[in-house]
């Protein structure tokens, strides 16, 4: 099967038009974008309703001009969980499947979906938790939230205590053979070549770290360090048996990793190709 796999597009409409071109020319089975896929516009339901109209409108169109080829989706934490409602009616007439919301089954393959990430230095809460029960409680800000339909301010350690962490949830995320089966996670794994900062820092999930060595899925799919690739020479890593990708992404065009699960090759649109088998 060939994948083709992007994230963190944000509102940037060359981007989306590159994917598209993409797609014409190497006609993917499979279209995976790993979340923060829609505007930031501040955090206010002015921001919201930006992302609402952006869905309705470019995502849309994107979706229409892919067909038939079906694109599995993730929030980010960039999304707005309010606008979910409205990815769930667009999910009805189209090729969209919110992987979060249950896996896709295709060509013998499930792809899995994972949004949440560890905690950031930005206010906007939606799609973070915890990484490990043991982890020390953000005690300080205020967290911006959207999953009642608006814009909602509480604190930080009020929010982080109702939440189950990043490893709760991934030890309930299973489908069946994992050895085909992909996941697609906002956060990448700690402690790799796809979680590194411009400092040199990691800021990847160490519960999903653990958790792939324990599933050993044949992939892994990431976003959220938009400058990993660049800073760590690399697009691709290995946990065990899983091989791992995070395409990164740039101002001026668009990264995006072509992936062909038979021939063991995946095609970097800025970084070249590679053999990940």
């Amino acid at each position: 099967m060939r994948i083709l796999f992007t994230s963190d597009l944000h509102d940037h409409d060359h981007r989306y038009r590159e994917l598209q071109d993409l797609c014409q020319k190497h006609a993917p089975d499979l279209i995976l974008l790993g979340g923060d896929c829609f505007p930031r516009q501040g955090q206010t339901d002015a921001s919201i309703a930006g992302q609402k109209r952006f869905i309705e409108t470019r995502f849309s169109r994107f979706l229409i001009e892919t067909a038939p080829v079906t694109t599995g989706f993730i929030p980010g934490n960039n999304d707005w969980a309010a606008c979910l409602p409205v990815l769930r009616q667009l999910q009805k007439g189209s090729a969209l499947h919110i992987l979060t919301e249950g896996p896709l089954k295709i060509r013998n393959w499930t792809v899995l979906g994972y949004s949440y990430v560890p905690p950031t230095p930005f206010s906007f809460k939606d799609f973070e938790k915890r990484d490990r029960p043991e982890d020390p409680w953000p005690l300080n800000g205020t967290a911006v939230v959207s999953d009642r339909g608006s814009i909602a301010a509480v604190p930080a350690e009020t929010l982080f205590r109702a939440r189950n962490t990043i490893e709760e949830d991934l030890a309930m995320l299973h489908s069946g053979d994992s050895s085909r089966e992909i996941l697609v996670s906002h956060t990448p794994p700690w402690g790799t070549m796809l979680d590194r900062l411009s400092s040199g820092g990691h800021a990847g999930s160490r519960a999903l770290r653990e958790h792939i060595g324990h599933r050993r899925y044949a992939f892994s799919m990431h976003g959220h360090i938009h400058e990993s690739p660049r800073i760590s020479g690399q697009f691709w890593d290995r946990l065990g048996k899983t091989a791992c990708f995070n395409p990164g992404q740039a101002e001026d065009c668009l990264c995006a990793i072509l992936v062909d699960t038979e021939s063991g090759m995946a095609n970097h649109t800025v970084y070249g190709s590679a053999e990940y088998a």
